[in-house]
């Protein structure tokens, strides 16, 4: 084994840069860890005082749970963590996220060595460390390679989580719990601005899972960021209706047309199911 114990170092914004150049010094030292990198914002450079910190590591297969579970102590360890929380464990690895007093956010994804993702020369991404040549860049596109169900899975899957929250928000607003039903209509904002992300983008990592609405619709194209805009207005009931009606009808009008391009089922009994409830409570 090639043992290297330096680091890239980065600079940018405190405390986050402080902390990723810990984090980094401190993974490298051990010897179950093979890489580093970072990915988002610090992965593009276009970081601010608010950045959260998206980072990745690999791990070998037969050392996974140990050594994930050292970085995670590594990574609470560093500063004052205020809470530390672990995501699903998959074929290609695990994640954990941890949240700071300072309130600074670190994601990590752990991939086992057998399944390290391609990197794309176009992928914006920043490796700090990787002692055995494992990180490799391509300008192959095939979707194949990257995190996350086909997209058509993904696709019918978000199609559905649209509707059962549009199904929610609808009896929420009946119930006059107008604060939780604004927190429903944003999330079908949200996943309607995931598919057509989706969409538009064939080919591109689609690890989307907690990708909120903010952080996609910078990538989508300038006409449908503005037509997802004209969804937005004020909160009371007669116009939360109305943003939730202005919503359905914009998923109405690409629906079709995402699952079908993108080789997914459409879920024609929900939606229509939840089409009818929606017009019959609020219409």
């Amino acid at each position: 084994m090639s043992m290297s114990n330096e680091t890239q170092r980065i600079d940018g914004p405190e405390p986050q840069s402080n902390l990723i150049n810990q984090l980094a010094s401190s993974f490298v030292q051990d010897e179950r860890i093979l890489a580093c990198w970072l990915h988002g914002s610090f992965g593009r450079g276009s970081t601010d005082q608010y950045s959260d910190i998206d980072m990745a590591l690999v791990v070998p297969d037969d050392k996974f749970y140990q050594a994930f579970q050292v970085a995670r102590q590594i990574a609470c360890g560093a500063k004052e963590c205020v809470v530390s929380w672990d995501s699903p464990k998959d074929i290609n690895g695990g994640g954990f996220t941890a949240f700071y007093a300072d309130c600074n956010l670190l994601d990590v994804k752990v991939y086992r060595s057998s399944r390290v993702p391609k990197l794309r020369n176009s992928d914006t991404i920043r490796i700090l460390f990787d002692r055995e040549g494992l990180l490799h860049r391509s300008d192959e596109t095939s979707p194949d390679e990257y995190l996350g169900p086909p997209l058509a899975e993904q696709v019918r899957w978000k199609m559905i989580f649209f509707w059962i929250c549009v199904y929610s928000a609808v009896r929420f607003l009946k119930r006059r719990n107008f604060w939780y039903a604004e927190g429903l209509i944003n999330a079908v904002r949200g996943t309607l601005a995931q598919l057509l992300w989706l969409w538009t983008h064939p080919g591109e990592p689609t690890d989307l899972s907690f990708v909120v609405w903010g952080v996609v619709r910078r990538d989508l194209p300038p006409e449908l960021v503005s037509q997802l805009e004209e969804t937005v207005s004020e909160s009371e009931r007669s116009e939360m209706t109305a943003t939730l009606g202005r919503i359905i009808d914009l998923f109405n009008l690409y629906g079709r047309r995402i699952a079908e391009e993108t080789g997914a089922e459409y879920p024609e009994l929900l939606a229509n199911a939840v089409m009818e409830y929606f017009h019959r409570e609020c219409g």
